[in-house]
This record gives C-alpha cells, sequence and structure tokens, in this order.
C-alpha cells in the first residue's frame, strides 16, 4: 500500500458566489492511482460537494525518510493528524472516518 495526496476542486455557492474554487487534500491509502481515484472519487464529500480531481501525489520520501505504511487494526479505518494552528501552544489531534458510500 501507498499514500498518495489528492487534490480536489469544487466550487461553494455560498462562498462569494461560486466565482472561486475552493480545494480539499485528501489522504489516502491505496494499491495505486486508479485505486486512490476509485476511493476519492466514493467520499461522500466528494459526492456532496460535486469535486474533481486536480492532482494525485504519491508520497514516497520525505527529508531523506522513506515511508512505510504499517496497518493499525486499532485505527479501524480512521484517519488522524495532529495540528499545529498559527499561534496555538500545542498540537491537537483530530480524526475522520473516511465515509464512502
Amino acid at each position: 500500500m501507498k499514500l498518495y495526496i489528492v487534490h480536489c476542486g469544487f466550487y461553494d455557492a455560498s462562498d462569494a458566489a461560486a466565482i472561486y474554487e475552493n480545494h480539499a487534500n485528501h489522504y489516502i491509502v491505496a494499491d495505486d492511482f486508479e485505486d486512490a481515484k476509485r476511493q476519492v472519487k466514493a467520499l461522500t464529500s466528494f459526492k456532496k460537494k460535486h469535486m474533481h480531481i486536480d492532482g494525485i501525489q504519491e508520497v514516497v520520501a520525505v527529508n531523506g525518510y522513506r515511508l512505510e505504511l504499517i496497518k493499525d487494526p486499532n485505527l479501524e479505518g480512521k484517519t488522524q493528524l495532529y495540528n499545529l494552528k498559527y499561534g496555538s501552544k500545542a498540537p491537537s489531534l483530530s480524526e475522520s472516518i473516511n465515509q464512502s458510500e
């Protein structure tokens, strides 16, 4: 399994009358680019916001460190990210479950 970042665009009528395109990045673990594409298109948020895919990147290595993905059955399909917002003193953990129909 490989880590992909899928960069998606969408227009939101409640934001500036949908003149400007908004973007969202989805982190996807998949076998290949086609599998990542299938998975992101199955996400509820992708369908609900009528998103389109602008690009897909496979993350292989960062700063000289090769990524190794290890399945953790305790996470049961969850995604966890530590976020450090500007001005915050400590990072906070956010957790989500990828929902597809």
